[in-house]
């Protein structure tokens, strides 16, 4: 009775283990995180081709399965030399410190999608001059666009708090 119990042990570690590992992946030059059904956040970058003007994908095919990128997470992008981004319109929250220390973005499109941007998701982006907010964000926590020396101004939506 115990050698089975045992062997139930190590198979339900197993098959959780593989669960977990499968939890973050990269492809096509991101890393992602597993946040829900078939859903995944974009959390970092790796690569020399991605300095510059980059663009997140609205969905990603790992190991035959496809996920929509619904987030960025929190400081995926913090302190990366990149001059611009493109993010779809899937994408609904953008996480704290995702941007932070961007020295060199230079303006920034935030999809109607949007409904969240975290806390100094934009700080110290010293170069940053333009943001498009769009018209379903409704939450901008502190310091979202502190230390943004370059802004001269922002059109914040009606329904933000």
């Amino acid at each position: 009775m115990m050698k089975v119990f045992r062997k139930l042990l190590f198979l339900l570690l197993l098959f959780f283990s593989t669960m977990l590992s499968a939890q973050v992946f990269e492809a096509d030059g991101f890393k992602y995180e597993v946040i829900g059904d078939k859903e995944v956040a974009v959390s970092d970058i790796y690569g020399e081709e991605y300095h510059g003007n980059i663009v997140i994908p609205s969905t990603i095919t790992y190991e035959w399965e496809t996920y929509t990128v619904t987030a960025i997470a929190e400081e995926a992008f913090n302190d990366v030399e990149i001059t611009g981004i493109e993010i779809p319109g899937t994408v609904t929250v953008i996480g704290g410190y995702a941007f932070c220390d961007c020295p060199m973005l230079k303006s920034i499109v935030i999809p109607n999608s949007v409904t969240l941007v975290d806390v100094g998701a934009f700080q110290d982006c010293s170069a940053l001059e333009s943001i498009t907010l769009g018209s379903g964000l409704t939450d901008i926590k502190e310091e979202a666009f502190s230390y943004c020396t370059a802004l001269k101004s922002v059109e914040i939506p009606a329904g933000v708090k």
